[in-house]
């Protein structure tokens, strides 16, 4: 697929309930290639290099849904797009015999934040936050670490808008989303994300939300 597919495509995301004789209880992906991992999932790389395959890192309880999910199904069942949230392609459940289930997604491509040149970042967040909001920064504080904290505010309803309305929309709904799941908000630098487009880099918001089981 090419990444401009990726970019154009609409929010269309397939949900695919799949059952196994296996029990899952005991489930535990290894991750013995070194892919990016988190508390709840692993990612490694798809087929399509534009894409990436996301998965939990355990099983859990049918009726517990992690919080990448239960932000995905809310903004597909409300009919949200915002160019600051992920693509998600797929959503498959695997649902075991013992009533454990494994969540599986594919995604684009996003860039972590330490791989971007620094001055383009110093640039892209000075352009993004508030007038004067990194008067009180060095330069070298001035990066993704400082966007992510200023976007877990705004979503808590703390701050000064941002000079993009598309990211201030993008905080308003992942407040709703953590009402409406009772999650918890989870943005940290490591949840900040980056996509390449044709007018430069792009923040994505890629996992807003914690749900304690």
């Amino acid at each position: 697929m090419r990444i401009q597919d990726l970019l154009e495509a609409p929010f269309t995301t397939d949900v695919i309930d799949k059952r196994t004789n296996r029990d899952l209880r005991q489930f535990r992906q290894r991750n013995t290639e070194r892919n990016p991992e988190g508390a709840f999932s692993l990612v490694k790389q798809d087929k399509d290099p534009h894409m990436m395959k996301k998965s939990s890192r355990n099983a859990t309880p049918s009726g517990f849904t992690e919080g990448f999910k239960a932000f995905i199904m809310f903004l597909k069942n409300n009919d949200f797009e915002n160019i600051h949230f992920p693509r998600v392609y797929e959503v498959k459940t695997i649902q075991g015999k013992d009533g454990y289930e494994i969540d599986k997604f594919k995604v684009e491509k996003l860039i972590d934040g330490y791989q971007i040149d620094k001055e383009l970042m110093r640039n892209y967040v000075r352009n993004i936050l508030p007038d004067s909001a990194t008067e009180d920064y060095d330069d070298s504080e001035i990066n993704h670490t400082l966007l992510a904290m200023y976007i877990q505010d705004a979503v808590d309803g703390r701050g000064r808008p941002f000079k993009e309305d598309t990211l201030n929309d993008a905080c308003n709904i992942i407040s709703r989303a953590l009402h409406a799941t009772g999650g918890n908000n989870d943005i940290h630098q490591n949840n900040i994300m980056f996509r390449q487009t044709n007018r430069g880099i792009q923040v994505v918001i890629n996992d807003p939300i914690f749900i304690s089981s």
